[in-house]
């Protein structure tokens, strides 16, 4: 892999993992599209890794106070929960239907990933989720999670294992759909996605030292670090373009560029 493969798929990866038009989508269909085959499993680790860093930095104050949360709540439990611990423990259930929807479906999901002509039509499934997003109206906070709104959300971020189908469209439908408003909803989508793409990060990890341990496959370590930063740079920069986006123009613009891609992938593929 080239250092140019590099940055454009970082920059690729940091542009489209929190904005709800489907990274995974992208990810596949660049790379088609300019005839370069599929980025080494190694490399997507390096990606997600620079997109969870830029999620972590954006959410800083708020990751911080809710890992407390976690640990002050644990001597408490049963005995009366303060909020936010309630609420941090909920973001770990979150991720409970993606880790079984993932043991269940991994080589389907894979297979999908080899696969633009049916990523390509997945977007209009996101594009569908995000017309539902900016009909809907509420005004639940983020305070008001249950777990059984962190169940329903996490359900939502499993269906989006699949390429083409955006994690944050489908978790910002689900929140739209239980009542939270729209600012609180993204706020949630994009907090239940910090446990997740963690969890998804270290098991694609995992893999991938059996697969060097195995095989004595050679990481390229330089491309690997230019699509770490770069990511992990665009990646931060694009929640501000996400949010001054929604206030004007709601989740609309989204769907609307979801079928617009979709659209050139049937000329280009």
């Amino acid at each position: 892999m080239g250092i140019i493969e590099a940055l454009v798929l970082g920059f690729v990866q940091g542009l489209t993992e929190f904005i709800p038009v489907s990274s995974s989508a992208h990810l596949v269909l660049v790379p088609a599209f300019l005839g370069w085959g599929k980025p080494p499993m190694w490399f997507d680790v390096f990606l997600h890794a620079g997109t969870l860093l830029g999620i972590i930095v954006f959410f800083w104050p708020e990751v911080v106070k809710y890992v407390k949360a976690f640990f002050a709540g644990l001597p408490k439990i049963g005995r009366g929960l303060p909020p936010d611990s309630i609420f941090s423990y909920n973001l770990i259930l979150s991720v409970v239907p993606a880790i079984i929807f993932g043991l269940l479906f991994e080589s389907r999901i894979e297979s999908v990933f080899q696969d633009p002509k049916t990523t390509s039509y997945l977007l209009l499934v996101t594009a569908a989720f995000l017309i539902v997003a900016s009909l809907m109206s509420g005004k639940r906070k983020l305070e008001e999670t249950t777990w059984i709104d962190a169940l329903t959300v996490g359900c939502a971020q499993a269906i989006a294992m699949f390429p083409g189908i955006s994690r944050s469209g489908a978790t910002i439908t689900a929140a739209r759909l239980l009542g939270f408003g729209k600012k609180s909803s993204s706020k949630l989508a994009f907090l239940v996605a910090i446990p997740a793409v963690g969890a998804a990060t270290a098991k694609t990890l995992y893999d991938v030292y059996k697969m060097v341990a195995s095989s004595g496959m050679q990481i390229d370590w330089m491309p690997s670090i230019v699509g770490f930063v770069v990511a992990a740079v665009v990646g931060y920069l694009s929640f501000f373009l996400f949010f001054k986006v929604i206030q004007k123009f709601n989740f609309y613009i989204f769907a609307a560029y979801c079928v617009a891609l979709f659209v050139v992938a049937q000329i280009i593929l």
